[in-house]
């Protein structure tokens, strides 16, 4: 396996493990996934009529961090050339 999710929906709360081969995935990549996974069940508990379109899979900064920040790339180049 490579990475391997079960969640556990048989009691009053949900119970997850996450197993992944350390050689592929990092320590924070996983406990990031777990954080977007934990984002995505608080919008669908709080808001269970909203249509899924309108349900994010991102935080607002980690939506900021990916979009804005990872791909600011801009560079000035001489304007001779």
């Amino acid at each position: 396996f490579d990475l391997s999710i079960l969640i556990d929906d048989s009691g009053q709360e949900l119970k997850g493990q996450i197993s992944y081969a350390t050689s592929l995935f990092e320590r924070e990549s996983i406990k990031r996934l777990i954080g977007h996974y934990v984002y995505l069940l608080e919008q669908l508990t709080a808001s269970p009529e909203a249509p899924y379109s309108k349900i994010s899979l991102l935080s607002s900064e980690s939506y900021q961090e990916i979009v804005y920040d990872w791909n600011s790339t801009d560079v000035a180049y001489a304007s001779d050339r």
